[in-house]
């Protein structure tokens, strides 16, 4: 597990649990005519729907992104 090598203090999320998701790799309709210094850094808060491994979980997103599902 990545984040376990990474931070000794690290615990997995629970499912139902809020996060933040790092935009960094996603492309909306918000952030794709800003430049990228201006757009947010973070989207959320999203609730965990289920854990699909140690480090990935599928979140509840809105339905207009399209991601997953």
């Amino acid at each position: 597990m990545l984040g376990c090598h990474n931070n000794p203090n690290w615990e997995p999320f629970e499912v139902g649990q809020k996060v933040w998701l790092n935009n960094q790799n996603l492309t909306t309709t918000a952030n794709k005519d800003t430049l990228q210094k201006y757009t947010q850094k973070v989207e959320g808060p999203f609730q965990i729907h289920r854990r699909l491994s140690p480090v990935t979980y599928e979140l509840d997103l809105p339905h207009n992104w399209k991601i997953h599902n």
